[in-house]
């Protein structure tokens, strides 16, 4: 089976999941850590003329989370589909689907928390730059969950329903 993904609106993957796996890890989620990486240091430097200790904090347990997820689905989830593809089975539950979708949500609702922290950020200009750098990472990480979902995902999932949090 060969998946197209549209991981970047710039690059669209196709292969097996194997593939889809490298391509992820290697030419995908690479951009997203650099989003987070630049979150960081804007951060960085504007700690000198704005107090935003809880906006970092709250990056490096975002960066954290999410270096936790690619972790799951590397170790956990990747082998488990190619082992299901290998078969050509579906998943005996939804419960790895559910998992891997609950933690894309709590990353989510991380980046919207550090928006609701706009006001730490007094300076209007550095303010609406953070909320472009943390809108850019949310729609880079939901297009790439999306697009798992929907090319990936659904062809392992054994739910009655469709089970999507997006």
């Amino acid at each position: 089976m060969v998946y197209k993904v549209q991981a970047d609106p710039l690059l669209l993957f196709s292969g097996t999941v194997a593939m889809y796996k490298t391509q992820l890890f290697e030419q995908v989620y690479p951009g997203i850590y650099k989003r987070l990486k630049q979150i960081c240091s804007f951060l960085d430097e504007l700690k000198s003329v704005e107090d935003t200790a809880g906006l970092i904090s709250a990056i490096h347990h975002l960066s954290t989370s999410f270096d936790e997820y690619c972790c799951k689905e590397k170790l956990v989830l990747f082998p488990f589909l190619e082992q299901l593809e290998n078969t050509n089975s579906k998943a005996p539950s939804c419960k790895p689907f559910k998992n891997i979708r609950a933690h894309y949500t709590a990353i989510m609702n991380m980046a919207a928390s550090m928006k609701q922290m706009r006001s730490d950020v007094q300076d209007e200009h550095h303010a609406t730059r953070l909320m472009e750098m943390i809108s850019a990472f949310e729609n880079a990480f939901t297009q790439v969950h999306r697009s798992k979902d929907e090319q990936l995902y659904a062809r392992f999932s054994n739910c009655s329903r469709r089970c999507t949090l997006l």
